[in-house]
């Protein structure tokens, strides 16, 4: 098990409290698992100011995300014959027994039991949502687990009358931290240093999947003259937007504040030094923990309509897998795992070399050279996208001190089927691209058939099939390519 104070508070719901230890997307030390603050406040890591490790490490464990072997039902039909058509996200698990279809998860997960892998569960922890769309902020936490599930004009309605700076409206963070514990995030709390939510506050916490009246004026939020601070902070000195004034109450004012409606944690700068800056490995003056790309310079974030995020999925343009998911929602995954950095799980998910393959059935490899026609290299963007092949910079720390090569999973028995717990350790993902072709899935032709140029189809006829991809039908559809050779041409 892994300390906690070793985890990165910015996981969606911020924790540096609460949970034992691990295994999910799907540590020697103590665990203060019985912990009753889940809420948690900050994104930095609970680190010294030297970086190092507090307690020296013997040996560092490995981590990382360990193979599964493929979870079929009793009942559920063996597909041999029929493989390439029934298992085309070749996780051994049929299409008609999957509860992921379009993502391998050959465990098949499903903590809430309702039919959905983890895998592709907006809201994996509370079950409720069948059709897995409930998502009103577009910023894939399902809105039965978002502490901030709000459409943005709700909570910026009032704050349209250019009175406000842009870089203190809501954004539609997946951030959970929720400091004051009365069930609204950080991110959208209007007063969040001081409860004013029902009877929710750190003596009744706000837990997940109970109800909270975050729409109703009079019991949550209120805030009678509409100028975007609570009436429960309206007279606390600092409680305001100006850049002199300190919004989130951490010590840092508006105006030099990387994220100034999240709290940075205090003690990361080393006790009495006081309270320092956001991460920001981008160097944009957005930290990591409020960035829609934390580690590619995008500060047009926060210019009124740039529109740096068309598509609201709060991963901005620049970060994006390819330009035609720009205007196509493709947030980033849900993981639970025991160390995270800025929100982001310190793991990789690349699968490993020849897993997958090119659709003339050349594998993809990492070490594959210019020229070298035995296989194809990785994408560009699966290369460059942390999470994927390298882990984020701020994972450095944070693995230190858990002494740990690469975060492990966390599994609900870990914390003793407590889903707060298991809450506490949720972190982002990459967006979803199985065939490493650097096309994220939401706007990739052939998902499962690895083509960087995302060509589309075109019939013996020579007709056009501009929404249908050129590798994934005709010669290269599956009911044609055959299970004799691992459903590659």
């Amino acid at each position: 098990m892994v300390s906690l104070l070793a985890l990165l508070a910015g996981c969606p719901n911020g924790s540096a409290e609460g949970g034992s230890d691990t295994d999910g997307q799907e540590g020697s030390g103590t665990s203060s698992a019985d912990s009753s603050d889940s809420s948690g406040s900050s994104d930095s890591q609970t680190a010294d100011s030297s970086g190092g490790n507090q307690g020296g490490c013997a040996a560092y464990e490995p981590g990382g995300i360990e193979t599964e072997e493929p979870m079929i039902p009793a009942d559920c039909e063996d597909p041999e014959e029929d493989r390439c058509r029934f298992d085309q996200d070749h996780d051994g698990v049929p299409l008609f027994c999957d509860n992921a279809e379009r993502v391998p998860n050959p465990g098949q997960s499903d903590l809430d039991a309702d039919g959905l892998g983890d895998a592709i569960d907006l809201c994996p922890l509370v079950a409720g949502d069948p059709n897995n769309t409930s998502d009103s902020d577009r910023d894939g936490i399902g809105n039965a687990c978002d502490s901030c599930r709000q459409t943005l004009s709700t909570y910026n309605g009032p704050l349209e009358t250019g009175a406000i700076p842009f870089s203190m409206w809501v954004r539609n963070n997946p951030y959970q931290g929720d400091a004051d514990q009365d069930g609204i995030g950080d991110a959208c709390d209007n007063c969040p240093t001081v409860p004013n939510c029902g009877d929710f506050g750190p003596d009744n916490p706000a837990t997940l999947g109970v109800e909270v009246p975050y729409d109703d004026p009079t019991l949550c939020q209120a805030d009678t003259n509409g100028n975007g601070v609570g009436d429960a902070c309206e007279d606390l000195v600092g409680m305001g937007f100006s850049g002199v004034d300190d919004f989130d109450g951490d010590g840092l004012p508006n105006e030099t504040d990387a994220c100034p409606r999240i709290p940075v944690d205090t003690s990361a700068c080393g006790g009495d030094s006081g309270p320092c800056e956001h991460a920001d490995d981008d160097g944009d003056g957005i930290g990591n923990a409020c960035d829609t790309c934390p580690h590619v310079a995008n500060p047009e974030q926060l210019v009124e309509g740039s529109g740096d995020d068309a598509d609201g999925d709060f991963v901005g343009d620049a970060c994006e897998p390819d330009e035609g998911c720009r205007e196509r929602g493709n947030p980033r995954a849900i993981g639970f795992f025991d160390v995270s950095a800025d929100g982001y799980c310190c793991v990789r998910t690349y699968p490993g070399d020849g897993v997958w393959r090119t659709p003339e059935g050349l594998p993809i490899r990492l070490d594959c050279e210019d020229g070298d026609d035995t296989c194809a290299p990785v994408a560009p963007w699966v290369a460059a996208t942390p999470g994927i092949i390298d882990l984020s910079p701020a994972c450095d720390v944070a693995l230190e001190l858990a002494c740990k090569e690469e975060a492990s999973a966390v599994t609900l028995d870990d914390v003793g089927g407590d889903i707060d717990q298991l809450w506490s350790f949720a972190c982002r993902l990459p967006q979803h691209d199985v065939d490493l072709d650097g096309i994220g899935d939401r706007c990739d032709l052939c998902p499962f058939a690895h083509d960087p140029t995302n060509d589309f189809y075109v019939d013996a006829n020579g007709r056009e099939w501009p929404n249908d991809g050129a590798f994934c039908n005709g010669d290269y559809h599956p009911d044609t390519v055959s299970p004799d050779n691992d459903c590659w041409p």
